[in-house]
């Protein structure tokens, strides 16, 4: 009965195959937001927050003032000094890494991850302050 049903309802069999698909092997959606600069601006006004800076230490000449640098190379291994109960804002040096820390956050059951899009150069560019 199964199988003429299915013959017999060709076109909904195929749909809710493909759906099944989808649900199973579908792009499992982010658990972080890449903001442009004002929605950053906005996140740092409502304080709480802590703007991590991936870079790898001979790259920065300046940074985003407060910024904490832990470079992506080494976030897996102090990812425990960071407080889960505060917002992160990561940065790289054009938005790339800054992507991979966010997603690598989140697996290790972080909430409220930002990411800077077109990272510290996008912050330059916008004419905001930075530090030595």
């Amino acid at each position: 009965e199964i199988l003429q049903f299915l013959i017999d309802q060709w076109m909904l069999s195929t749909i809710v195959i493909v759906l099944i698909a989808l649900l199973i092997y579908g792009e499992k959606p982010k658990k972080y937001k890449i903001l442009d600069i004002n929605e950053i601006i906005n996140i740092l006004d409502s304080g709480n927050t802590i703007i991590l800076d991936v870079r790898e230490q001979k790259e920065i000449k300046n940074k985003i003032k407060s910024a904490i640098n832990i470079p992506l190379s080494d976030l897996k291994n102090k990812i425990n000094d960071l407080d889960k109960s505060k917002k992160i804002i990561t940065y790289c040096q054009n938005g790339v890494r800054s992507k991979t820390a966010a997603n690598l956050l989140v697996k290790n059951q972080f909430t409220n991850i930002y990411a800077i899009k077109g990272g510290f150069d996008a912050w330059v560019k916008s004419g905001l302050p930075v530090e030595k």
